[in-house]
This record gives C-alpha cells, structure tokens and sequence, in this order.
C-alpha cells in the first residue's frame, strides 16, 4: 500500500509531539524558541502545544462543564493568538472589531454583554473614539478573550487615530456626531452610557481592573 505525502506528515508531527511531551517532562526543557528553530514547517503546531498544555493540565482540577470548557478554549485560542505574535507569525493586523466579531459569529451586543459593558462603548472602541491612555487593561483583555485575539493586536488598534462612520458611535444618545478628533475619556464614557446598569457604572469606575 503506498504512504501518501499526508501520512506521512502527520506520522511525522505525531513522533515530533511525543518527542516535544518528553523533553517538557525534563528538569529544564529547550525553549519554545528552539524548537520553531529546529523544525520551521512544524511552527504553528509547536505554539499551538505550547498553549494548549497548561490549558490541559488545568482541566484536570477543574469541574467538567460546558460553561468551563468554553472559557478554557477561548483563553486558549487568546493564548495561541499572543504566541503568533510573539514569535513572529501573527495573523494580519486587527483593522476592524466589528469584522473580528463577525467572524466568531458574534454581534456587537454580544462583545458587550462578555466584555461587561454597553454596546455604546464598544462602538467607541471599534472607531478609537475613546483615549487610549484612560483604557483599564482588564477592558482590553476581555476585548481580546472575547474576540479570541492577542491583547497586543488590540492595543495596537485602540492606539491608532479615530475614525468616525456616519455617527454610530453617538446613535444611542441623540446627539450630534463628534469630529474624528474628538476622543472621550473612558471614565466619562462609562458615567454617560446608555443601557449600563448603575453598578455595572460602578464596578468600571472604582475597580476597573478587576
């Protein structure tokens, strides 16, 4: 029976994962750097364990539910998303959040309601209307989880100048559109959203890295 080139691959990929588990078991394994090195064309499979396996060992302690497995994957796919970046092999740059939602099947409202704010502020985002110096980290963290993107890529979007698309940003208040130059801070934003709960307002401005 002839071996196809596919096989023939993946026989190879499997011999290299053993060898990889192997050498993680060891009192100081070769680093993440090396490996790339040693073996290019098996890069992205290299990152992809490297992120996995902590994700997997926590598992273990962890309850088996559907709620749980789900978080586990989106911090993981996170995870994978910095390592490309890191290592010189990211996706290409983040030019949208609305598009980046769409394609994880998501609406705007629902970035939201995992992000754990209006839909008002994330329209901000996704046009840079809010500073990037005011932004908590822990908003860009769960922007990035929720997205299954690198927290790099999206501060690197937030950094860039605004943009502005026929208003949207301000249609949930009935007021005029701002310039492109106009940025508000994101406490300020926080206190004038629309359709945030009073302490969900609170949480954001007394403990907004938490």
């Amino acid at each position: 029976m002839t071996t196809t080139r596919d096989e023939n691959l993946s026989l190879e990929r499997e011999t290299l994962y053993m060898e990889w588990r192997q050498d993680r078991e060891q009192a100081t394994p070769r680093s993440l750097k090396y490996w790339i090195a040693e073996y290019p064309s098996f890069a992205d499979d290299f990152v992809t364990w490297a992120s996995e396996l902590p994700l997997m060992t926590t598992t273990l302690y962890r309850f088996d539910t559907t709620a749980e497995e789900e978080r586990l994957g989106k911090v993981g796919r996170s995870v994978v998303a910095e390592m490309r970046a890191r290592y010189g092999m990211a996706r290409p740059a983040l030019t949208s959040l609305t598009e980046a939602a769409r394609e994880r099947n998501l609406r705007l409202r629902d970035v939201a309601e995992r992000v754990g704010v209006g839909v008002p502020i994330v329209s901000k985002l996704e046009q840079r209307l809010l500073k990037f110096a005011t932004l908590p980290e822990t908003l860009i963290q769960k922007l990035a989880e929720t997205l299954e993107l690198g927290t790099e890529a999206v501060r690197e979007y937030l950094r860039q100048p605004p943009t502005l698309a026929a208003g949207a940003a301000y249609q949930y208040t009935g007021k005029a559109a701002p310039s492109v130059t106009d940025q508000q801070d994101f406490a300020e934003a926080i206190r004038s959203c629309p359709g945030m709960s009073d302490a969900d307002k609170q949480a954001w401005l007394t403990n907004p890295q938490a």
